[in-house]
């Protein structure tokens, strides 16, 4: 393959800056890393010096990524025009793309399955590694747990609900809720409120009831984990990942429906683009479906036992019990294409996000409160933002959405461009516990892949 070349220039004050980053059989004292390769700079010198001025820490060793540098010189004030062009083919990206997976089977002993779609057009698809102790082969039709990304599942299936005329997005939630699970702490919360995460619920978590479970949780059971909590700030005001808020969308899809949470994505999303291995993990049996692992401190990976998970997969219900393949998962980026599925105005409703929502973050910021303890923004107090939609995270003018997930032995990234159609789709059945703090492998990997693809 080609060694490549990188062009980069944008406007910095009143000069234009513009930079060639040449690729490197050998790295030099003078080479930059990116994506594992060695990168030499050319442009005039004074420019080459003023660039690693602007951007903290260029000039170091460490690795980065085209997608990374034009990140961080977006986020300069005086930084405009920016462009970035990779003198690569599509069918050298094509070979470096499936170079980079190989080299990550190989040497991090990845096992999943993964799809790239550049404009529309499928160019990676293949399942990698083992599923199973008995050395049984990942293929595109094995099923893995994907985690929250089953939160855009369960969001398309509300504004399928909507589209119905069931309800809609500001009806508060107690008066679609069971009576059962109505809460008068959750008076003024809407519909739109749960789908992006700022409603105030408490988060659910583990619980001591996990560990050593066998029975499959009922919702009622889950909902009783964090009903009876205080509000953690006025709903609406703030943004803070809640898995309680997914929870309670599927016990809204139940009632309003009139079918299990299960029946109605099946009937509803699954069937009609025929997705045979989607659905609630206790829907299916073991047939075709891959074990979770760790990838322990000794390199060793090790099939999780069910008995001792934190949570128990049934908890997660529809803020991330399903599971799928990366057939479906091909199909449902289709979908979501597809007018009769989501009208427009639903899908703009998905990744309409504005400027974003205060992020809340108790260990970081001050916050006013309340007798009842909900907290409430200063006012002056500028805080961090982030950009959160129904079931996914939004970047860009909107048109690029994303999602992890992660569960005992499962992890997962999606990301796609809506206007491009670029998509890119890893599925992982291991999760690595030498690094906790460390980006999960499948969101690493599909970040280094949707760079290589938007070159």
């Amino acid at each position: 393959m080609s060694l490549e070349q990188l062009q980069l220039a944008f406007d910095y004050k009143n000069d234009r800056l513009s930079f060639v980053f040449q690729e490197q059989k050998e790295a030099d004292e003078e080479s930059i890393q990116m994506n594992g390769r060695a990168f030499g700079i050319l442009g005039k010198p004074t420019h080459i010096t003023l660039l690693k001025q602007i951007i903290p820490g260029f000039s170091s060793k460490k690795d980065m990524s085209a997608i990374e540098l034009r990140q961080m010189l977006s986020q300069i004030d005086e930084v405009s025009a920016l462009t970035v062009a990779s003198s690569l083919s599509i069918s050298d990206r094509i070979e470096q793309m499936e170079g980079f997976i190989r080299a990550m089977v190989e040497q991090e002993g990845f096992g999943g399955a993964v799809l790239v779609k550049s404009g529309g057009k499928r160019v990676v698809y293949g399942g990698f590694g083992v599923a199973d102790e008995s050395g049984t082969l990942n293929t595109v039709k094995t099923r893995f747990c994907i985690g929250s990304i089953t939160k855009q599942f369960t969001s398309t299936a509300i504004l399928l609900l909507i589209q119905e005329g069931k309800f809609s997005l500001d009806c508060e939630i107690n008066s679609l809720l069971p009576e059962r699970y109505q809460s008068l702490k959750w008076k003024g919360i809407t519909v739109r409120h749960l789908l992006s995460m700022s409603s105030g619920i408490h988060d659910i978590g583990s619980d001591a009831e996990d560990v050593g479970r066998s029975m499959v949780f009922r919702l009622d059971e889950i909902v009783a984990q964090f009903s009876d909590a205080d509000l953690r700030f006025y709903p609406g005001e703030m943004h803070e990942y809640c898995n309680s808020s997914y929870t309670l969308l599927g016990a809204i899809i139940e009632e309003c429906s009139k079918q299990s949470y299960n029946d109605c994505l099946k009937t509803r999303i699954f069937d009609r683009y025929v997705m045979k291995n989607t659905g609630l993990f206790s829907s299916f049996g073991a047939e075709a479906q891959a074990s979770g692992f760790y990838l322990g401190v000794d390199g060793k990976r090790k099939c999780i036992d069910p008995s001792e998970m934190a949570i128990h997969c049934s908890k997660a219900f529809s803020a991330g019990g399903l599971v799928s393949s990366i057939e479906d998962m091909e199909k449902w980026n289709e979908a979501l294409y597809d007018d009769d599925l989501l009208t427009p105005e639903s899908r703009r409703a998905m990744a309409d996000t504005g400027e974003g929502s205060i992020l809340f973050d108790p260990a970081r910021w001050a916050y006013e409160s309340d007798d009842q303890g909900r907290a409430k923004p200063k006012v002056g107090v500028t805080y961090d933002r982030v950009r959160y939609g129904f079931g996914v995270f939004v970047d860009g003018n909107g048109e690029i959405v994303f999602h992890g997930g992660m569960i005992p032995g499962f992890t997962s990234f999606i990301v796609r461009n809506t206007v491009t159609r670029d998509c890119v789709v890893v599925l992982c059945n291991q999760i690595f516990i030498s690094s906790p703090d460390d980006m999960p492998m499948p969101e690493m990997m599909a970040l280094h892949l949707w760079e290589m693809l938007q070159r």
